[in-house]
């Protein structure tokens, strides 16, 4: 949002975007093994580049447009929302109130802390623990931890 400063601080040096993936808190409570403390498992992207500002309005527009795709998607079926329903002064409005920007990735770092440093049947247990706790993120990082630890 324009009212939101921190696109001010936009120059010309690299900035750290992070693109958080799946995590989930361990409780000690699932390893096999004694006298562990809590942690947190998690996969994650660092990304480095320069952001630049899009001023380009039909730019603009094709970039909300597919953000926007992009997310309905998440929600099928649900019929997706899109911004041909939006009257076009109001949309004109909005647009104005919005800072686009891009970044060319220069740099990508990659990290998952998925419990590699713990035994299989610890690794079993925390997996059994995130199942039983539910959820689609805990879910998924059992599924990751049983894959690394393959």
């Amino acid at each position: 949002m324009r009212a939101n400063p921190i696109w001010k601080l936009f120059g010309n040096e690299t900035t750290l975007v992070i693109f958080w993936g799946p995590h989930a808190y361990v409780s000690p409570d699932w390893y096999v093994s004694e006298r562990l403390v809590p942690t947190w498992n998690y996969v994650a992207v660092h990304a480095y580049g320069v952001p630049q500002i899009v001023d380009d309005e039909d730019q603009v527009a094709a970039l909300l447009a597919d953000l926007s795709a992009a997310s309905e998607q998440t929600l099928a079926p649900k019929e997706p929302w899109t911004l041909d329903g939006v009257p076009a002064d109001q949309r004109a409005a909005l647009m104005r109130g919005i800072v686009a920007f891009e970044i060319s990735i220069t740099k990508l770092e990659a990290k998952q802390k998925l419990s590699q440093n713990r035994t299989p049947e610890d690794v079993a247990g925390v997996a059994n623990g995130l199942r039983a706790t539910g959820g689609d993120a805990n879910a998924t990082v059992a599924d990751l931890m049983e894959k690394a630890a393959r």
